[in-house]
């Protein structure tokens, strides 16, 4: 939730408002009383701050510029500052006050006498009902984080609070921490939460809830639900239990004493520490519970437990999706499937003028920097897996949460966390992998196979083609044997931009497979991916084909899908002015009636794709014309890099709720969707068929061996060697 407006606010306000250094010990205390009604649009807060000896003086602070304080404490003064101090650097001009539209701020000076160790300040806000809602004041419900700027912000720095919150007869309050109080009162009810651990900001999340909890040993399981539904409550409360009891058992104890689940009538997604912010509509999808919810409660640990540094990258994105989104996976094995997921996701999103290194990954905007911070950082994290071993990879985590829970940290403290447990110098892969931006790019050579006395000698040539320089790699080659249901697996070393392969085996080879698992962050060459949809949504060139012959109005339908789905900067042509399909961009081929139909489809004949006037058959079932609308991805035979997207929709009104869910299911090859909602009834992704890092020994195709099994990160292992130094606590808060 802390937003860049945060970090921006740090850099423009050098002067005054400072960032604290990672592992200071610079704590302020907030002490609030606030009365909340946001049915009548009023918040009225008092708040009394205690600061730190090192605060400097005179104060500056960041507020909400719908609010007006006023300073209770009596020997100082308050102004607000139309320009700034220091104007030389602030090259903002306007937009200094105003670093969001959402969010207008103003700036103030506060000047205390020198023994002064606090002051306290009263402000609100009240809107009539005819005015907009605004930031801070929704009726249906409030959200304020220390990017509503709801609380004079004075600086980057950890803090503690005691927030007391009345509240109309209804409502509940939730905030970090632990809850003292609540009770109802003749006017209302009444909340009190606390946090004596070290936080980032204050969060204040109120509506009309209905509230359920469970404990789970020393958790307190809570859920705050918009409407009751006690059976919806139950699965969450059950699950955060069972999760808390998984985490804490691999990284270290829970550091909060409650947990909380809590809807929004936004559809969001948010961890916070120690309780998620989930939309209405996201907590009722039957995965949620098994992908988005493990991801935003191991925030806690990651994020919300230990901070991040962001001027030298996000980190905990990288890691919570491994620990968390890849595990759940992984329990199910799908991990390597997940792992070329991710590695599409950067293949086909990533270009070379997108591309950024981890240290300048903060937040996800779009698809390509999600491929960096979430995906590029997992595997970073799965390769130093594979590299140290399970039982030392684990013992590194435990022991970085243990020295850094509630301190701002980086790679740099990642790193020495897994080189003291595993005695290793680390700092070329952190460097490799952290520092630079780019991937390795694979190539296989002729491969040979000569019979020797008492078995066979496979050789072969592995080559890094990518212009970057060569990075050091540990290369996974599969290797099946004739008569053996198992593939040989080895690791091969590689830090140059060749390397060659001599290995000897007692049965004749019949197929080698490099990296068969995904194993490595490389940018995958276009044949090791199977056609869909994101590898057209990620183009930089795009063209949309309408259908000449199709009625005006279906026509126009098309035209407008087209643009929603490839934004402004596509070409669109009719069929009738386009012959073929072009190579050298993605390609949409929009309708039933259009010309380049058969073009765009004749490729996936290969995987079992058939049409006719009534319909299209998918590998079997048989899908109607009437009634459905289809999306299909394929690549262009002429340039395997250039991909084709065929959508064909039979009820015109489907076409608004197409254009919105494609992107959702950008990772697929084939949708088939009903009705004019659209629902989807079938999806799927094509198999590979030809990946040029599988080399065939044999003329008859063989398939791969089986290769060994891999167990989860699951389970209670040994702590790593009894580590208690450090700065964390490492004891649980609340």
């Amino acid at each position: 939730m802390r937003s860049r407006l945060i970090l921006l606010a740090v850099a423009v306000l050098g002067g005054g408002l400072t960032a604290t250094p990672a592992g200071a010990e610079e704590v302020w205390h907030h002490e609030l009383r606030v009365s909340l009604d946001p049915p009548r649009r009023v918040l009225a807060v008092t708040d009394k701050i205690t600061l730190p000896g090192s605060a400097r003086r005179p104060l500056y602070f960041l507020l909400d510029a719908e609010l007006s304080p006023r300073l209770e404490s009596a020997g100082g003064t308050l102004q607000r500052l139309e320009q700034p101090p220091r104007a030389e650097l602030f090259d903002l001009g306007e937009g200094l006050l105003d670093l969001g539209a959402a969010v207008p701020l103003a700036l103030y000076r506060l000047d205390l006498p020198a023994a002064s160790g606090d002051f306290v300040l009263q402000y609100g806000a009240q809107r009539s009902s005819g005015e907009p809602a605004g930031s801070l004041l929704d009726p249906r419900g409030v959200l304020l984080s220390g990017a509503s700027f709801w609380y004079p912000w004075l600086g980057d720095h950890r803090l503690h609070f005691r927030l007391e919150v009345s509240l109309p007869a209804g409502w509940k309050a939730v905030s970090q921490g632990a809850r003292e109080t609540h009770r109802a009162e003749p006017d209302g009810n009444r909340a009190v939460w606390r946090s004596r651990t070290p936080q980032e900001e204050i969060f204040l999340v109120a509506g009309p809830f209905t509230e359920y909890d469970k404990r789970a040993e020393a958790l307190q399981a809570m859920a705050f639900l918009r409407e009751p539904d006690e059976a919806l409550a139950a699965r969450y409360l059950d699950a955060t239990g069972d999760y808390v009891r998984m985490y804490s058992a691999l990284l270290g104890p829970y550091p909060y004493s409650k947990l909380a689940l809590v809807e929004n009538f936004h559809q969001t997604g948010y961890g916070m520490p120690s309780f998620t912010l989930l939309g209405s509509r996201v907590i009722r999808l039957p995965f949620i519970l098994h992908s988005s919810y493990p991801h935003e409660i191991l925030h806690n640990w990651w994020g919300n437990g230990v901070y991040v540094d962001y001027d030298h990258g996000n980190w905990s994105e990288g890691l919570t999706a491994y620990l968390a989104d890849h595990l759940m996976k992984e329990q199910q094995g799908q991990g390597a499937l997940y792992r070329r997921a991710a590695l599409q996701r950067y293949a086909d999103y990533v270009s070379q003028a997108k591309d950024f290194p981890l240290t300048e990954f903060t937040a996800r905007h779009d698809e390509a920097t999600q491929a960096i911070g979430y995906d590029k950082a997992l595997m970073l994290f799965h390769m130093l897996r594979r590299r140290l071993g399970d039982q030392t990879f684990i013992a590194g985590l435990r022991r970085f949460y243990r020295r850094n829970l509630f301190h701002v940290v980086g790679y740099g403290e990642l790193r020495q966390a897994f080189e003291s447990v595993s005695g290793t110098d680390l700092r070329h892969f952190f460097d490799q992998w952290v520092d630079r931006t780019g991937a390795p790019q694979l190539h296989l050579g002729p491969v040979r196979v000569e019979p020797r006395a008492g078995g066979y000698r496979l050789t072969a040539a592995l080559k890094q083609v990518q212009n970057d320089p060569r990075y050091a790699l540990d290369v996974p080659v599969a290797v099946t044997l004739e008569g053996e249901t198992d593939a040989r697996l080895v690791d091969i070393g590689m830090t140059g931009a060749q390397q060659l392969l001599s290995l000897d085996f007692p049965r004749r080879p019949l197929r080698l497979d490099v990296d068969p698992e995904f194993d490595l962050f490389r940018r995958l060459d276009r044949m090791e991916l199977p056609p869909a949809l994101s590898q057209s949504f990620g183009a930089s060139r795009s063209l949309v084909v309408l259908p000449a012959g199709a009625p005006p109005a279906l026509r126009a339908v098309y035209r407008k899908l087209g643009q929603t789905l490839t934004g402004p900067q596509a070409e669109l042509h009719l069929d009738s002015a386009q012959a073929t399909l072009p190579a050298d961009r993605a390609v949409w081929v929009l309708g039933w009636e259009n010309r380049l139909r058969a073009a765009a489809l004749d490729p996936l004949r290969a995987y079992g794709v058939q049409t006719d006037a009534a319909g299209l058959r998918i590998s079997g079932p048989q899908y109607a014309r009437a009634g459905h609308a289809f999306a299909l991805a394929a690549r262009q035979p002429a340039n395997a890099g250039a991909p084709v997207v065929w959508i064909a929709v039979a009820d015109p009104a489907a076409a608004p709720g197409l254009a919105a869910k494609l992107p959702h299911y950008h990772r697929y090859g084939y949708l088939v969707f009903t009705g004019s909602a659209p629902t989807n009834v079938a999806k799927g992704e094509w198999p590979v068929l030809h990946s040029p890092l599988t080399a065939m020994l044999d003329k008859a195709s063989a398939t791969m061996g089986r290769l060994p099994p891999r167990q989860p990160l699951t389970g209670r292992l040994p702590d790593d060697q009894g580590d208690t130094g450090g700065r964390g606590t490492g004891s649980a808060g609340s």
